[in-house]
């Protein structure tokens, strides 16, 4: 999705989780939509590494750590 559409649709989402209590389970790859949640779980292979739970860091924190992994990857890529 484009940007605007992507903002609508989780727009759409909040406000259905708040005004009909229920559970929303979004996978994403985009790190803008993680403060909106209250619960995160990190995967990598296919396998669980990590989870956060009501634990909201700053963005710019959130998106340094995850630059951080996304540049070990890479290189553990490469070498292989």
């Amino acid at each position: 999705l484009d940007s605007k559409n992507g903002k609508m649709i989780m727009d759409l989402l909040v406000k259905c989780q708040k005004e009909l209590n229920r559970t929303i389970i979004l996978v994403t790859h985009n790190i803008e939509y993680l403060p909106l949640s209250d619960v995160r779980l990190y995967m990598v292979d296919g396998k669980l590494t990590q989870s956060d739970k009501g634990q909201h860091a700053p963005m710019n924190e959130i998106i340094g750590s995850l630059k951080t992994e996304l540049s070990e990857l890479t290189k553990l890529e490469q070498r292989q």
